[in-house]
């Protein structure tokens, strides 16, 4: 409202244009001069009609992705909640940023809800994440204060998960899957470009980047260099596949079948982030992680250490530098027959070194009647004291789509995706009896899967391969 028209007691109001009012039209339009100018708060009795849509030359337009109308960056709202269109509606304005490896330029984000003409606009990528080099983002998944990105607290309720398992107890491993699964949007997906050569750093800035609502749609793969292909399956499959192969490699150590993690503080919150990787790996119809130590999975199921300590084995201690000394400790100390064999360890100056730094308690004696204490607390010690914060934060992160709560539901169920017991070659009946038979095929569909079951078949025996679940 403004004074001058009639002297100051009078208020006239003012009716703002399309682009609002800014200073130029105070000034120059309306022509404000001396004039004073009073913002009036909002009431009841003011007249809440939308404004026209009339347009000035100041104007700052939008195109609208899904009719084609150019609307006044101030009437976007209205118009967003009144165009009926078509899908692009919801795609537009649901889809977020992607991030696109693409080019090998970090710098670049792509929007997944444009067609393949708009995808070619490009944004810098400071606008979704500040200091943005390669380095920068990869650092930020190895700090203190990590976090990752819509992660609720250990302290914070269920209520507000998207998923809530349900205490029922699923009667076979596939219908717990297809229950897990089942929130996935199979109508929107969420693009990855991954060059092979650096996909663990590319698989941390894409989720270190990605919501949890983005890692609820599909996924889709795309593979770097000369791979032209659609992902139908195959290729999701195959990034999680070597992305869980590759979190083994680099955050897991020990025996091919009984891996535990690392001890290395650098881990800390990595581990976090690769237990999300393998619980959307499950989310997206991906493999999960059969080869981890028995106990580390009963860790997974109740989070108390105690309960895992009771499944701690000497085969779990990996064969490091770091451990050679103890597993030569326990080795002696489980052979000695005297109480003197033992005292003469125990001042050997490597076995000294690695029992006064243990915690075993001062005052309880070593001898032969306290040795299999000793070794039950020193192998507890070991793959569980010191990797607790590891275990704890690997557990958060499988649980990150509520999956930790399903398993609780039904340990031995869910234990064929982490756990290898018993491994059995790899047969051709066997391998069949994983493959599940196209239905309404066409003759030469028909006649090329014929062929296929015929080549597996023609080798009964695979070497080197085992079933690490079904």
């Amino acid at each position: 409202m403004r004074t001058g028209h009639q002297g100051n007691s009078c208020l006239a109001t003012i009716t703002p244009p399309a682009s609002g009012c800014s200073v130029p039209f105070l000034r120059d339009s309306l022509g404000l001069g001396q004039a004073t100018a009073y913002i009036r708060p909002v009431q009841r009795d003011l007249d809440s009609t939308p404004v026209s849509e009339e347009t000035s030359g100041n104007t700052v337009e939008i195109t609208c992705l899904n009719c084609g109308k150019a609307v006044a960056v101030t009437q976007w709202d209205l118009h967003d909640s009144l165009c009926q269109g078509g899908y692009s509606v919801e795609q537009s304005t649901s889809m977020d940023n992607c991030v696109d490896l693409t080019t090998g330029n970090d710098n670049i984000v792509r929007d997944c809800s444009t067609s393949a003409t708009e995808s070619s606009r490009m944004e810098p990528r400071s606008t979704f994440n500040p200091a943005d080099d390669s380095i920068t983002k990869v650092s930020h998944c190895c700090r203190e204060d990590f976090k990752i990105k819509g992660c609720p607290d250990a302290s914070s309720s269920k209520k507000d998960e998207p998923f809530s398992p349900s205490s029922e107890v699923e009667v076979t491993l596939k219908n717990a899957l297809q229950k897990y699964q089942k929130i996935v949007d199979e109508d929107r997906c969420k693009i990855i470009d991954v060059d092979r050569a650096v996909l663990w750093k590319t698989a941390l800035i894409f989720y270190k980047s990605s919501s949890k609502e983005q890692l609820y749609r599909k996924l889709n793969v795309m593979f770097e260099g000369m791979e032209d292909a659609v992902d139908a399956g195959a290729l999701s499959l195959e990034f999680f596949a070597d992305l869980v192969r590759t979190i083994d490699y680099k955050l897991f150590e020990g025996k091919p079948d009984r891996r535990v993690p690392q001890y290395s503080w650098e881990h800390v919150y990595l581990i976090k982030m690769a237990g999300v990787m393998v619980a959307h790996s499950l989310l997206q119809k991906g493999p999960g992680m059969p080869c981890l130590a028995p106990y580390v999975y009963e860790y997974l199921v109740s989070g108390e250490k105690e309960h895992a300590a009771a499944y701690v084995n000497y085969e779990d201690l990996p064969e490091t530098s770091q451990t050679g000394v103890l597993k030569e400790l326990i080795k002696r100390v489980e052979g000695a027959q005297t109480d003197e064999d033992i005292h003469k360890l125990c001042d050997e100056p490597q076995f000294s070194t690695v029992i006064d730094t243990s915690g075993w308690p001062i005052g309880r004696v070593l001898n032969v009647k306290s040795k299999g204490d000793f070794v039950t607390y020193m192998l507890v010690e070991e793959l569980v004291g010191k990797r607790l914060q590891l275990l704890q934060n690997f557990r958060e992160g499988l649980d990150y789509f509520g999956l930790v709560g399903m398993i609780k539901a039904n340990p031995s169920l869910w234990k064929p995706l982490y756990v290898t017991e018993n491994p059995e070659p790899l047969s051709a009946d066997t391998f069949m009896s994983l493959v599940e038979p196209p239905s309404g095929l066409e003759e030469l569909q028909a006649r090329a899967y014929a062929f296929f079951v015929d080549f597996v078949k023609g080798y009964t025996k695979c070497k080197g391969f085992y079933i690490l679940y079904s």
